[in-house]
């Protein structure tokens, strides 16, 4: 009996230990988000003096690319040089330069960036991003599966938006259930130096009254032989 439970125990750890999950804390303030991690770099496209598009190939921007998923409106999605496309962004936040993104309803359109290296920290300040329902963001984790967070607001002005991350993210994709277009600029990434609060896996909640089930049958076992 003891040897059983000596396996059911060592069965229990291991799912849990093999249960993969991420724990995203979210930021809107870029001064508090660089004080919680380490910033490996900010890409302003300051140094792009005409329109380079993503919308059929991707683009290689240095520690990242930009590449769009699906057929992209003409004249959308781009490393926008002013005058820009469609933009009311101010110039003291995003510059001369910023990148211009539409995507739309059902997930048909959307647009993704990929990180050279993979990254726990990710900020940017967004223009106009959400249109009746919040821009989301669908993070790729490196350890395999996705998680979501969305940034707040509904495409009102300018919304600074980061997130810290236990699992390092390889990718992020940018979609809406309705059209959506808005601008990103100033895309700063880098690795955790201070761990977000983790929650407990939901598998030891799971698990925990199993176990407990099953040492209440043996000790009723025990009195019933006794």
């Amino acid at each position: 009996m003891k040897l059983t439970i000596k396996l059911f125990i060592t069965a229990m750890l291991f799912t849990v230990a093999s249960t993969s999950y991420s724990a995203v804390v979210t930021y809107t303030d870029r001064t508090t988000w660089a004080g919680a991690g380490t910033v490996s770099y900010t890409e302003d496209f300051e140094g792009y003096t005409s329109d380079v598009s993503f919308r059929t190939s991707a683009v290689d921007v240095g520690p990242f690319s930009l590449s769009t998923i699906g057929t992209a409106v003409s004249t959308r999605n781009l490393i926008d040089v002013r005058p820009v496309v469609v933009s009311t962004a101010s110039i003291a936040t995003f510059g001369n330069s910023l990148v211009e993104i539409f995507v739309n309803d059902a997930a048909a359109l959307t647009a993704e960036i990929t990180f050279d290296t993979a990254v726990k920290g990710f900020f940017a300040d967004f223009w106009a991003a959400g249109n009746t329902t919040p821009l989301t963001l669908t993070l790729s984790l490196l350890s395999g599966g996705t998680t979501a967070v969305n940034v707040p607001g509904i495409g009102n002005g300018e919304e600074s938006f980061g997130f810290w991350s236990t699992e390092a993210i390889t990718s992020i994709i940018f979609s809406n259930v309705q059209n959506d277009g808005f601008n990103i600029d100033n895309i700063s990434g880098g690795q955790t130096s201070t761990t977000p609060a983790v929650p407990v896996p939901a598998a030891v909640f799971m698990l925990t009254p199993a176990l407990l089930g099953f040492l209440g049958l043996r000790r009723k076992a025990k009195n019933s032989v006794a």
